[in-house]
Parts: structure tokens; sequence; C-alpha cells
């Protein structure tokens, strides 16, 4: 995949999924394991949902990579009553929606890397169990967790983690990042480099 990043353009991608030129597109990883779905779901829909309030237009692409996982998505949706939301579920296919979307949102980890070589400009968010998050916040070393801000050493992706990952903070800085086409090009040449 990473020796493929620049040979599939975001127009062909688009093509593939019968998404309009112009079309702001945003793809949502809310995580593979079927724990991170549960913890991720209702917030990644509710940001999603903010998006299409402020972004009628808006098309989200959704790659989840078992049936399960998308069973217990589409759970979700429905119990929020979302269903009109204008959303694509694939199976897997990440690096595609990543390819495709102007910006995505995506749960720390190693699809954070994915959305890098993609060259997506995303936003990175996570949430787990209030104990998990009391370990882990002892254990840290670095001030960033997701690996593109790792890997350059700084802030280059915005993270939000636990009680700051609500849907309006997620649908703000989605829609911020969207809105700030010289720093989604930035973004990208950076993830070039």
């Amino acid at each position: 995949a990473a020796g493929a990043a620049g040979s599939t353009t975001r127009r062909e991608v688009r093509e593939r999924f019968r998404l309009r030129t112009g079309t702001p597109v945003f793809a949502l990883l809310p995580g593979s394991r079927m724990s991170e779905i549960e913890m991720h779901a209702a917030t990644v829909l509710r940001a999603a949902a903010l998006i299409h309030e402020a972004r009628p237009d808006a098309q989200f692409l959704v790659p989840l990579v078992t049936r399960a996982a998308r069973e217990m998505f589409d759970q979700a949706r429905h119990d929020l009553h979302l269903e009109a939301l204008p959303l694509t579920m694939l199976y897997g296919h990440a690096d595609d929606a990543l390819r495709a979307a102007d910006v995505a949102l995506v749960a720390s980890g190693t699809a954070t890397l994915e959305a890098a070589l993609a060259r997506c400009p995303h936003v990175i968010f996570y949430r787990v169990t209030r104990l998990t998050a009391w370990i882990v916040r002892r254990k840290l070393a670095l001030p960033w967790v997701g690996l593109p801000n790792v890997l350059c050493g700084r802030f280059v992706v915005p993270e939000f983690l636990q009680e700051d990952a609500t849907a309006e903070n997620l649908a703000q800085a989605l829609l911020n990042l969207y809105d700030d086409a010289a720093t989604r090009r930035r973004i990208e040449a950076l993830f070039a480099d």
C-alpha cells in the first residue's frame, strides 16, 4: 500500500464509489475491534450527524472489517435514528475510503498510519474505559498518542482522547480541517514526504 500512495488519485477512487467531484467526503474509521466499535460508534455517528447539519452535501464512508462490526455499527445508527445519514458502509477497503476522503476521523492505532500513507488529513480520537485510561495515563511518556504525531515528533494531526472525544469536538475539528484547504494541502505534502 505504501508504494501505491500516489498511484490512485482521489478522483479515480471517487468515481469507483460514484461520488461527485466537489462533494465533501469524510471517511469514518471507528476502529477494527468489536470493543472499539462498541465504545466509538455512537460518538462517530453523532459527529457525522453534526457535520451533515453544517454541510448537507457531505457524504460519509465507513470501512468495517467484519460482518459483526458492520452489524454493531448499523445497530448504533438505528438506535440513534440516523438511518437517513448519507453513509456508505464498506467491507474493508479502508485504504480506498481514505484516498476518496477529503478528511477522515480515525481511531488511534495502525489506521492512522494508513491515513498518513493515503495522504488523507485526519483527526485522531480514542475512548477507553476509565480504568484503562487511568493505567495508560500513568505510563504515557509522550505528549501524543497518534502514530503520525509520534513519527513527526510534534502535533501534525489533532488528537481528542477520552472526555475530549465528544461528537461536538470531533465534528468541529473535522469541519475546521475541511474548510481550511491550505492546511489540508500542507498535511498531504507532509504525509507524502
